[in-house]
This record gives structure tokens, sequence and C-alpha cells, in this order.
């Protein structure tokens, strides 16, 4: 499943054979929480191209808040990912992490 960008997200991690249940909210990453719904609707197309323009740093024409909450939903998941690899020492710092290559263009990279 997914990190939510608009509500805490109640994970489980085994780390040491050992299972910890806790609660992440997007503050955990050091992003701001979004309505879900800046997150839902339109079609497939409408959602990969808001995607697509995030990854590559160009807004486009897309509404300003939309275009936050799905970067914020992209870097919390992409953070999670980065931490799990053991590339960071904290969820903050993997997000960091996801968003310089956000904005430093690696993410248009082939």
């Amino acid at each position: 499943d997914e990190i939510s960008p608009s509500a805490p997200t109640f994970v489980w991690l085994l780390e040491d054979g050992k299972i910890t249940e806790s609660e992440m909210t997007p503050q955990d990453f050091g992003v701001n929480s979004h309505p879900i719904e800046k997150v839902q609707g339109g079609t497939a197309q409408d959602r990969a191209n808001i995607f697509r323009q995030v990854l590559s740093g160009d807004k486009g024409a897309a509404d300003e808040a939309q275009y936050e909450a799905v970067k914020d939903y992209i870097v919390v998941n992409a953070a999670a990912a980065i931490y799990l690899t053991g590339k960071a020492d904290s969820y903050r710092a993997a997000a960091e992490q996801a968003q310089g290559a956000i904005s430093s263009g690696k993410t248009k990279e082939d």
C-alpha cells in the first residue's frame, strides 16, 4: 500500500526480527497534509499527466494545490523506500533526498 499525504498512515515495521506498529503522518516527512481530493479524481490519463509533470519539475497548467499534493504524495512514498533501503537514517532525511531528486531533474533521467 502507500503512505497518505492526507491523514495518518498505520504501519508495521519489521526490524531485527521484531515487528513494531506505529503511525506516520506527512509531517514525519517534513511535508504538509493535503486533502485526499487533491490526489484523487480525473481520468487515469489526467493522473498520469500530473505525475509526469511533478517528476519533470514542470508545473505547466496544473492547479498549484493539486501539483503540491501529488508532489508530496510522491515524496513520502519515495522517502519510505529510501529509508527502508538504508540510504537515509530518518524519514525526513529520506524525503529531502526525494525532493532533491525531483528539484535537480534526476527523476527525468532515463
